[in-house]
């Protein structure tokens, strides 16, 4: 848990946004897969790929500023410098130090890997965002807010492992999605056993993220229609359970069994006996929205806002991409939940990045229904302006710090 502190090979159509679907209410994840249903689809192309544009222009300056190492990360270096690759963090670490005999031990080889897994992270957000969302405008939307998020765009230049988080959920979730599309290929299954293991190795939510895609596939009608598709949920499920034994007995036992690393995150648990619950609950919330969206402190409407929007995009994918996709969304940040209500895992913002693009999928399906309300004149134009509105304070927040990089140590001497 101490990987817990302050801030598959992409498509070759990445940045466009899939066909139209032909039906709105489609009631399976599969047939969800074939994307938002609209008309411009050449300009929903443009307006995503200049998105994504100005999302990477912001890493790489980010990254080419080479804002200094700051303690963690100088620990880390100092490990990669002495290979000692021994505990949670030994693939990452191992992965950073072929890096860095390339480019030596300095702040770009060493944050080289993060910023390729956020580059990659935002590239994958467009088709990701059409397995769950209807319309053109609504995947540009989830587009612009991964892009604009802070949260995102740091670890994107952090010299740790949580960049790599949210880009193996995203693939993992892909995975599931490739399987519900082919529900009789070994190869599918196969490819999303291997992407598990390499996923449970390098990213210690990953587990959260493989128990949601097993109760979302085990919930699925098609596969519980086929009796090889139940076969092959079985064995994944049995595979994923040991691996997660094994690489949890080699890599994380020792971290979670450590009384001193437990009371520092005693805040992010959250147990309902606990006598701050609430306001445990609270901060936890205004903290996530904050770093993940704002970049700062938000005001509490913004708070309830988010939350009522979220869990009004989890209805909306419900009831039009079937409970399946519903559950591909919500499971990996429930199990997460649960975790933390029994103090395995506490909840933060830099815990919860995993699930972000989850979140944000969610975040723009309720606000494109909160759109949809309107008269469809004014449609376009509200959902833009509740783009900007929404990204502007975490592009703000982006370019803040590439301009004003906070220096709260300079230990670049020690490495």
């Amino acid at each position: 848990m101490e990987r817990v502190s302050d801030p598959p090979e992409t498509p070759p159509s990445a940045l466009a946004v899939p066909q139209p679907s032909p039906s709105r209410h489609a009631e399976s994840a599969s047939d969800s897969a074939r994307g938002p249903r609209g008309s411009g689809r050449l300009g929903a192309d443009t307006l995503v790929t200049a998105i994504l544009g100005s999302g990477v222009v912001l890493r790489l300056l980010e990254y080419l500023a080479r804002r200094s190492l700051w303690t963690d990360e100088t620990w880390m270096a100092l490990d990669i410098g002495t290979k000692t690759f021994t505990g949670r963090h030994a693939p990452f670490l191992a992965l950073e130090w072929v890096v860095t005999r390339v480019g030596g031990v300095n702040e770009l080889a060493l944050r080289a890997v993060p910023l390729a897994a956020g580059i990659a992270l935002l590239l994958l957000v467009p088709r990701f965002a059409a397995r769950f969302l209807d319309t053109t405008p609504a995947v540009a939307f989830a587009t612009a807010v991964a892009a604009a998020s802070p949260a995102l765009f740091y670890f994107s230049n952090e010299a740790k492992a949580y960049g790599l988080d949210p880009l193996l959920a995203v693939l993992l979730t892909g995975g599931a999605f490739h399987v519900l599309d082919t529900l009789s290929s070994r190869r599918a299954w196969v490819r999303l056993l291997g992407l598990g293991a390499v996923a449970l190795a390098f990213s210690i939510p990953a587990v959260f993220v493989l128990a949601g895609i097993a109760l979302a596939l085990a919930m699925a009608p098609q596969v519980r229609r086929q009796p090889g598709a139940r076969r092959w949920l079985a064995i994944a499920s049995a595979v994923g359970v040991v691996a997660f034994l094994a690489v949890y007995r080699l890599l994380y036992r020792a971290s979670a069994t450590d009384m001193p690393m437990r009371r520092w995150w005693e805040g992010g648990f959250l147990t309902p006996g606990a006598p701050d619950f609430f306001r445990r609950s609270w901060v936890a919330a205004s903290t996530a929205v904050g770093e993940h969206f704002v970049g700062g402190q938000p005001e509490p409407v913004v708070v309830v806002l988010a939350a009522l929007l979220v869990v009004a995009g989890l209805a909306v994918i419900a009831r039009r991409r079937g409970p399946t996709a519903c559950l591909l969304v919500l499971g990996p940040i429930a199990f997460a939940l649960a975790a933390s209500v029994v103090q395995i895992y506490p909840i933060a913002p830099r815990t919860l990045l995993f699930a972000l693009p989850h979140i944000i999928v969610a975040l723009s399906a309720g606000v494109t229904w909160l759109v949809d309300r309107l008269p469809l004149r004014a449609r376009s134009v509200s959902l833009a302006l509740a783009g900007v509105l929404w990204c502007a304070p975490g592009f703000a927040a982006d370019v803040d710090r590439i301009v004003y990089p906070r220096l709260p140590e300079a230990p670049r001497l020690a490495v």
